[in-house]
C-alpha cells in the first residue's frame, strides 16, 4: 500500500496556551449530553483506546451510567481497572464533532485515545508541536 500523506493546517506549539502551557498535546474538547455540555482539556492519547472521563462529567452532561456495560481495561502501569462504557458520545474537538464510545469512572487526567481521535481529528506530532486538520 502506498503511504499516505496528510497536509495539516494547524499546529499548536509546545507549552503555549493551546496546550495548557504543557509540553504534551492537550486539547480543549466539549462533551454533549441531553442536559447540556462540558468543555475540559484532554490529553491527546495515541496509546490509549478509548475516550476517558470521569463519572463527574456524565452526571454534569446528563450521560446515564446506569445501563453502562463495566469492562476491565489495562492501565499503562500495567494494572487493571473496571470503567463503564457508554457508546455514541458526542464530543467537539478542534471544531469537528463525532460520536464515540467513552469510558467513564476514571479519575486524573481525561484520556482522548485512538477510537475518539480518529473520527474527530487528523493529528500528528513533530518537534515544534502538535499538529491537526
Amino acid at each position: 500500500m502506498p503511504p499516505v500523506t496528510i497536509t495539516f493546517t494547524d499546529r499548536y506549539a509546545w507549552g503555549g496556551a493551546a496546550t495548557n502551557y504543557n509540553n504534551r498535546p492537550y486539547t480543549w474538547m466539549r462533551v454533549h449530553g441531553p442536559a447540556g455540555t462540558y468543555d475540559l482539556w484532554a490529553l491527546v492519547d495515541t496509546g490509549a483506546d478509548y475516550l476517558m472521563l470521569e463519572t463527574a462529567v456524565a452526571n454534569s452532561v446528563g450521560i446515564s451510567l446506569g445501563n453502562a456495560n463495566t469492562i476491565t481495561v489495562n492501565l499503562a502501569g500495567g494494572g487493571t481497572t473496571s470503567l463503564q462504557l457508554v457508546q455514541n458520545v458526542r464530543i467537539t474537538v478542534e471544531g469537528k464533532s463525532a460520536n464515540v464510545d467513552a469510558l467513564f469512572g476514571s479519575h486524573g487526567t481525561p484520556l482522548l485515545g485512538r477510537t475518539a481521535i480518529i473520527p474527530a481529528i487528523d493529528f500528528g506530532i513533530d518537534n515544534i508541536g502538535w499538529l491537526y486538520r
